[in-house]
């Protein structure tokens, strides 16, 4: 689930990233440089159910993009910590001893057996 988690957020990510190079001018002009805050500035536009313009129908696309994307991160969040928390019972000693990650002894966990 995490990969395909991760993979879905980068999509939308590049997403994103593509519609902006095509949004009108100044909602680019509004938008550029503020990669970190995009996505909380992407989740709070509001476009109206009757505003069909180029520039409400690309606001209501950032919208929908960085609210998958904020979907992603919690899913992602919470997939990571329940591993985190399997990996410590299944297999300790590496996390202990090596200090490896929970992807890398729960994929060599599954793999050896």
């Amino acid at each position: 689930m995490s990969r395909s988690a991760t993979r879905a957020r980068t999509q939308a990510s590049n997403q994103i990233s593509q519609l902006l190079v095509t949004a009108p001018e100044d909602l680019r002009e509004r938008l550029h440089g503020a990669p970190l805050d995009l996505l909380e500035t992407g989740t709070a536009f509001r476009v109206r159910d009757n505003d069909d313009t180029l520039a409400a129908i690309t606001r209501l696309a950032l919208c929908d993009l960085a609210r998958r994307v904020e979907h992603l991160d919690e899913q992602l969040a919470r997939t990571k910590a329940r591993l985190a928390r399997i990996t410590a019972v299944v297999a300790p000693e590496p996390v202990a001893v090596c200090g490896l990650g929970p992807d890398v002894v729960g994929t060599t966990a599954a793999h050896c057996r």
